[in-house]
């Protein structure tokens, strides 16, 4: 998988520098032992949305290389109760929970219910909000670059944008048309 951050996206999508890397920067920068420990036992998490019907392989695989390359030190999976630009799912969404949770088998994997709690369509700017609402600051977003292409088409993609940062992996070369 190779990740992108295409420039002209730049303030709306971030690097994250992995721990082992800021560990020593932040004990040599700031003294205060409490502050230090705040800060190195802060859990940078990624949140990636989907129907997972099923959730297959590329899944995993896209969200653990997303999670080295960046250092993300958790990847959350949020199954949609009804994904908006898909026919009705095949499984429920409990089932599809229930099977994302027999897969994710890593410690850095987690299942959560947020959009299934919700339920109706689950649109990714209402996720966004609520997970900024919860954070206090905007989440990080994964998504491919071909979903990334058509975020035009999104409910509310301007707030989308205002309210979450996104990581965009690549799926059959799109990103080379994100400029």
């Amino acid at each position: 998988v190779i990740i992108t951050l295409a420039p002209a996206f730049a303030r709306y999508m971030a690097i994250a520098i992995p721990m082992p890397l800021v560990e020593p920067v932040i004990r040599a920068l700031l003294p205060d032992k409490s502050t230090q420990s705040m800060l190195l036992s802060y859990h940078m998490k990624l949140y990636f949305g989907g129907s997972f019907d099923p959730v297959h392989v590329g899944h995993l695989l896209v969200a653990r290389d997303v999670l080295e390359a960046l250092g993300f030190q958790k990847i959350v999976f949020l199954p949609a109760f009804q994904a908006p630009i898909k026919r009705p799912h095949e499984a429920s969404p409990e089932d599809r929970r229930r099977m994302l949770e027999l897969a994710l088998k890593e410690p850095f994997f987690e299942v959560s219910d947020l959009e299934i709690k919700r339920g109706g369509i689950s649109y990714t700017v209402d996720t966004a909000r609520e997970l900024y609402s919860t954070l206090g600051e905007r989440p990080f977003l994964l998504v491919g670059a071909d979903s990334f292409l058509s975020l035009h088409v999104w409910k509310e993609p301007v707030e989308l944008l205002r309210l979450a940062r996104f990581v965009v992996a690549d799926r059959e070369g799109k990103a080379k048309l994100i400029k």
